[in-house]
């Protein structure tokens, strides 16, 4: 039986509601690559990796990836795929303890369904600036 996304977010919400800040042990490590498990992941296509590559080689890496405490990727698959190509062997992580499978889940969902991305304007804005 398929669930209408309207009704998956307000059970999502619900969730959310009854879930504090303290639910989430997390500490910030810089993780060796060889050791991070890629689990079944909902994003099949990456696309291209090339634009996120020069940044990482550029800046670094701005935005940690959010392991379990088994070091099974939850959210940030586009970069650390990205850091593997230009030859990386460690990356920063949150360790996040005490998620259930389906709070993983709902984290790798949120991680790329929560965002927004620039305007046409904005951007242009942004650009003249430099």
């Amino acid at each position: 039986m398929l669930v209408p996304i309207k009704d998956i977010k307000i059970i999502y919400r619900g969730i959310l509601e009854n879930t504090t800040e303290s639910d989430f042990c997390t500490k910030l490590t810089n993780q060796s690559i060889k050791d991070i498990l890629i689990k079944r992941r909902v994003r099949k296509d990456l696309g291209n990796l090339d634009d996120l590559k020069d940044s990482l080689r550029l800046y670094g890496l701005m935005n940690p990836i959010t392991l379990n405490s088994k070091y099974e990727l939850i959210a940030g698959e586009r970069r650390l795929q990205a850091a593997i190509a230009i030859g990386w062997t460690n990356i920063n992580a949150n360790i996040i303890d005490n998620l259930s499978e389906v709070e993983q889940l709902e984290m790798e969902l949120e991680e790329n369904n929560q965002r927004k991305e620039f305007t046409d304007q904005e951007l242009l804005e942004g650009y003249k600036r430099l």
